[in-house]
Formats: C-alpha cells, structure tokens, sequence
C-alpha cells in the first residue's frame, strides 16, 4: 500500500472545505471527510487509477462530494497537491495541475496548445 501526503496547500483546502459544509449543517463537514478518507484510501490502494491531466499529475474524483484530488506519484507516495471543486474554475484547475521538475520544486505545468 502506496503512503497518502497531503501538501499543505491541500491540507488547508480540505480544512476549508470542511468548515463550509459544516456551516451549512452540522455533521455534514464529517461526512465530507469521510468521502475524502475513501478516496484517499483507493489512492493507497490504487495509486495509478486516477486520470492523467498532465505528464504527471492526475485527478481522482471523491464518489459522494464533487471535488477531485490533484495528486503525483513520488517513489511510494502518493502527493496530494491540490482539492478542487469538479464544477467550478476548470481555469484554476490547470494552474494547479504541478509537475516535479529535476531539483524537486514543483512548478505549474506549461500550457500547450492543442
């Protein structure tokens, strides 16, 4: 079984997204992250299963809520870098699709045109 990392920039998206459902109704935010423990279960379990969205990041949808996890494969772990909501900023999705270059730092993906 494949370690899940969340980046902290996931971590505080997940903490966001967590308090908006439960200002919305109480217990609502816990099953949220229930969702979000699944998926990242399947991740562990089948870290290859996402969509490709770039040379190296992919995308796994959670089954219940609608946001999609953003994550690499590094060595044996799977790097959560990003929680996006599946219908909003298609645009703010491509800025956050992150490829490792050669030092390690993580830096956008350039825009190709197809």
């Amino acid at each position: 079984m494949w370690r899940v990392i969340l980046g902290d920039a996931a971590a505080g998206e997940v903490e966001e997204i967590y308090r908006w459902y439960e200002s919305c109704r109480q217990g609502l935010g816990d099953e949220f992250l229930r969702d979000f423990d699944r998926a990242e279960l399947r991740l562990a379990l089948h870290p290859s299963s996402g969509t490709f969205l770039g040379r190296k990041t992919r995308s796994a949808q959670l089954s219940r809520f609608p946001y999609v996890l953003l994550y690499v494969l590094e060595a044996d772990q799977v790097v959560v870098t990003a929680v996006l909501h599946s219908h909003r900023h298609p645009r703010r999705r491509s800025e956050r699709v992150q490829e490792r270059s050669v030092s390690g730092y993580l830096a956008p993906e350039p825009f190709v045109a197809a």
